[in-house]
């Protein structure tokens, strides 16, 4: 699931072609800045292995994915609410030659998933665009078997109200932002134990200045990206800049357990 708000790609845009002009950017199969650093450290935290079960919420293109089935040997099932990305993910499995990943079109929160189905949980800034977090976080838990784990980052509040700048941003974008505090209480709420949340907003910063000396040097000459595009995303990943400098937006991690079964 990509940054909402005015898209990056429209629905016009979503063939296999457009897509890939983006990923020089993101990465391969990627559509979101520090992804790739991110399902590693998810990978890390969770401790996959062959026949581990992972639920890969937000799934987009299937980076993390690949990465998981690929690198780690674990079965994905991953969910998107796009179709058009639910279907590029796939074709991209079936070329890559891809086994062990699923990508279904459907809502975390309403899709039928027997409880205890998987080991992990993971999500790359995909649960900004849900309002009921504790909602959420039950949801997580109950399909997670006992002793599994969550690891997620996104978006959040650096404070209850923000500058204007930024709260036009996070209303245009359609943003359901909390505090970490409030995250963290929603976890808690919901049942998981050993929460632990990681400042991410200052490596987040690094990557975004990356990104736009990487945009700046982009353009139709290169045949990578068309101008309009280069303009859009420069001026979103300033914006996103300031907002994070100023402290109205942070950027963190979120880590969690199911608590194990306790036989009296």
């Amino acid at each position: 699931m990509r940054d909402s708000g005015k898209p990056i790609l429209t629905s016009d845009q979503y063939s296999a072609e457009s897509l890939r002009r983006y990923e020089w950017v993101f990465g391969k199969d990627f559509l979101s800045s520090g992804a790739q650093e991110m399902a590693k450290r998810a990978a890390q935290y969770f401790g996959i292995r062959p026949g581990f079960r992972v639920l890969d919420v937000g799934s987009g293109l299937g980076g993390a994915a690949f990465y998981f089935s690929g690198s780690c040997g674990a079965t994905i099932l991953g969910l998107d609410i796009l179709p058009e990305m639910v279907a590029e993910a796939r074709n991209r499995a079936e070329t890559q030659g891809v086994t062990g990943v699923t990508f279904v079109c459907a809502n975390v929160l309403t899709i039928s998933i027997p409880a205890h189905s998987f080991d992990a949980v993971h999500s790359k800034d995909s649960f900004l665009h849900i309002r009921d977090k504790i909602g959420l976080a039950r949801r997580l838990l109950q399909v997670l078997v006992p002793g599994g784990r969550l690891f997620f980052t996104d978006y959040l509040r650096g404070r209850a109200r923000g500058s204007d700048e930024f709260e036009s941003y996070a209303a245009g974008s359609a943003y359901e932002l909390s505090t970490g505090e409030d995250y963290a209480a929603s976890l808690l709420e919901a049942g998981f134990v050993d929460i632990e949340q990681v400042d991410w907003t200052g490596r987040l910063v690094e990557i975004l200045w990356a990104d736009i000396d990487r945009l700046r040097s982009a353009g139709p000459a290169k045949q990578e990206l068309p101008q309009l595009d280069v303009d859009y995303l420069l001026e979103r990943w300033q914006l996103k800049v300031r907002c994070l400098q100023s402290g109205d937006m942070r950027w963190a991690s979120f880590s969690a357990r199911k608590p194990p079964l306790v036989y009296e």
